[in-house]
């Protein structure tokens, strides 16, 4: 699985520290950076990510702004905010960062160790992720339930989402955003396919094909993605009560 974050932080240093110490986590991407209050609201309004590391001292347009008033501020436009890691050179903060909901609070300069264990809890809230995900297509929204996407395809740098009702919808995307989106539930096993694994049927790994119910296509996997095959198998395997023969 694939996640998106976005680093917060008026020191090019300290924003260096944090991407270098991301690097150790490659499933992480950085999708945009921001130094101040305004281009922070920017940042995170026009480039959706999962995760935001913030510090808590960023200057704004007021003595009233900070990171925390960037919250509050998000909160009156998204539905559903990212996970914020408040990154600091202070403890002071602490009750504040309580207070704003956020996911964990870091020292800087980031430690690796620190970092990841904000990022277990991260991924362990992934399990809690809203049960929809909204398709934008020129000012038209669909909100699609997450149990009824059978797979996603890529076409061109378009997305067709297909259903368990039989029905297409198509988001004008490249798979690899809604990558970043999408809960563990889901797998990309293949440049073009990413697979709801509720309705995998069968692994046939001699033709590198799966097969899933509510739809005849059948998907192909690639080479490149076969250690997400045999980690997708294994889970499979374990969720499955019955004896397999």
């Amino acid at each position: 699985m694939q996640y998106s974050y976005i680093a917060i932080d008026d020191s090019p240093l300290a924003l260096e520290n944090i991407k270098n110490t991301m690097e150790h986590f490659p499933n992480y991407v950085c999708v945009g950076t921001a130094g101040n209050v305004n281009d922070a609201l920017l940042c995170i309004l026009d480039n959706p990510a999962q995760l935001v590391f913030l510090d808590v001292e960023i200057p704004g347009n007021t003595a009233n702004d900070n990171s925390f008033s960037v919250i509050r501020e998000l909160r009156q436009y998204l539905k559903q905010l990212p996970y914020f890691i408040m990154v600091t050179s202070y403890e002071k903060y602490a009750l504040d960062a309580i207070k704003n909901e956020a996911l964990d609070y870091i020292l800087k300069p980031c430690d690796v160790l620190e970092v990841r264990k904000a990022l277990v809890k991260f991924e362990q809230r992934q399990w809690e992720m809203p049960a929809t995900i909204c398709i934008k297509s020129h000012g038209d929204y669909r909100f699609i339930s997450l149990v009824d996407i059978v797979y996603l395809q890529a076409d061109n740098n378009t997305t067709d989402f297909y259903l368990n009702s039989g029905a297409k919808i198509s988001g004008y995307k490249p798979l690899k955003f809604y990558a970043s989106q999408l809960p563990d539930g889901f797998v990309r096993i293949h440049n073009s396919f990413i697979i709801n694994t509720n309705y995998v049927t069968r692994i046939h790994f001699g033709n590198s094909k799966c097969y899933l119910n509510h739809t005849q296509q059948v998907i192909p996997f690639s080479k490149s993605y076969k250690n997400e095959i045999e980690k997708m198998k294994n889970i499979l395997i374990q969720n499955n009560s019955e004896n397999i023969f």
